[in-house]
């Protein structure tokens, strides 16, 4: 195994990490989860000192999850492994095992289901690299507990961070996996922020499947012709840097049309609840000053 720079906790200590950077490091992470789903891996085990980080000069750091001691990947049950006895492994770190996994109690025709606890444990860990504390661990003030807390007991991100993100980790972190997206369509509505047309996410433009098609086919164009082989002195490749290009080529990999579909619907309904509550906030502000 090569050797890297640094991990996650220690990364994000250093100063001047800007929120671009930010973005990337979160889309990255959420990419690395679907990319296990989508093959039947649950990692179990993802916390900031389990991600590696390798810099470059002159571009975003690229991340590297590793260490899967605790993982599964069960050919005959998938992610939803029979929990008939309190002698089976939940996993690694208790702090941030997902609300389902660490309230199930064992019994004849009980189920731990992973299918969406990594992409919960990311959406924990996106506080890291968003600049706060992790308000599940202990040591913070006010600490939640996976067991108890609920939704609107989660802690405000910082205002810089776009609005977009800051719902999607508050889905993320839905106590019901139910309500949660799943990791391939969260991981999609991270890409599409980061490169899809403007108009797609701000006004709430549904575009056509020939559309989506194009703007897939100027991706991988720019994937085939602006490459790794093409990589300059400074980095770059075209516009792209080297990891923005890795994290453009793992998303074509397996995407689906449907489930940018998907994404963009989520989009969509966000832009409309927002809306809905700006102008909520207008009357209570009108009412106020009457």
């Amino acid at each position: 195994m090569k050797r890297y720079d640094t991990n996650l906790k220690e990364y994000l200590q250093q100063p001047g990490v800007d929120m671009r950077t930010r973005i990337l490091l979160f889309a990255q992470l959420l990419e690395a989860v679907a990319h296990l789903n989508r093959h039947g891996v649950s990692h179990r085990d993802i916390k900031s000192d389990n991600i590696l980080i390798e810099l470059r000069p002159n571009m975003p750091p690229t991340l590297v999850l590793t260490d899967f001691g605790c993982c599964i990947a069960d050919k005959r049950h998938g992610l939803r492994i029979p929990y008939t006895s309190d002698e089976i492994d939940k996993g690694g770190n208790v702090a941030l095992m997902a609300p389902e996994i660490i309230e199930q109690l064992p019994g004849t025709f009980a189920i731990l289901n992973y299918t969406k606890a990594d992409l919960w444990a990311c959406g924990a860990i996106a506080y890291e690299i968003f600049g706060a504390s992790n308000p599940f661990y202990s040591d913070v003030h006010s600490a939640l507990k996976n067991t108890s807390y609920e939704e609107h007991m989660l802690p405000a991100m910082d205002q810089n961070v776009p609005e977009l993100i800051q719902c999607l980790v508050q889905n993320i972190l839905q106590r019901n996996p139910n309500k949660r997206l799943s990791p391939d369509i969260a991981a999609n509505v991270m890409q599409l922020f980061l490169w899809s047309p403007s108009s797609w996410l701000r006004d709430r433009y549904v575009p056509s499947s020939n559309e989506i098609l194009q703007w897939l086919l100027s991706l991988t164009t720019k994937i085939l012709c602006e490459g790794p082989l093409r990589v300059t002195p400074d980095g770059t490749m075209g516009r792209r840097t080297y990891t923005e290009y890795l994290l453009i080529a793992s998303f074509l990999t397996r995407v689906r049309l449907e489930r940018i579909k998907r994404a963009l619907d989520w989009i969509h309904t966000f832009n409309c609840f927002a809306e809905q509550l700006f102008q909520i906030i207008q009357g209570w502000s009108i009412f106020a000053n009457v």
